[in-house]
């Protein structure tokens, strides 16, 4: 499987690929791609040994509930009070407390009287 891979990436770069991503290798397999092929090898799960590292923000942000893969580092834990959040706008929606005038659009003075008259005419 590894030799297949680390052939696939020289294979790939001989037909004009300008970069190569890999995702869910180990590092030791990357880390030979990353030496043998003259381009940017960028990973996923894929071990220090590359040009650049992805990881996505919900991943980063700690917004993730539940099992990660084992590659994911999140550098906060924005679930928490996210969830938090959400919970508190339901609850103002919910008690009619959102919302309120302040978060609403108004007509201008006179308007509401002149629409009235509008709308009373036959």
């Amino acid at each position: 499987m590894a030799v297949g891979l680390i052939s696939l990436a020289e294979q790939m770069v001989g037909s004009g690929a300008s970069m190569l991503l890999v995702e869910g290798t180990a590092a030791e397999v990357t880390e030979i791609i990353t030496s043998r092929c003259e381009v940017p090898v960028i990973g996923i799960g894929a071990g220090p040994h590359c040009d650049g590292q992805i990881l996505i923000a919900p991943d980063v942000l700690g917004l993730i509930q539940g099992p990660c893969p084992k590659f994911s580092k999140s550098y906060d834990n924005l679930a928490e009070r996210t969830v938090k959040a959400f919970e508190a706008y339901a609850g103002e929606v919910e008690n009619q407390q959102y919302p309120d005038a302040e978060h609403s659009y108004h007509m201008k003075s006179g308007e509401l009287e002149r629409l009235q008259e509008l709308l009373d005419k036959p």
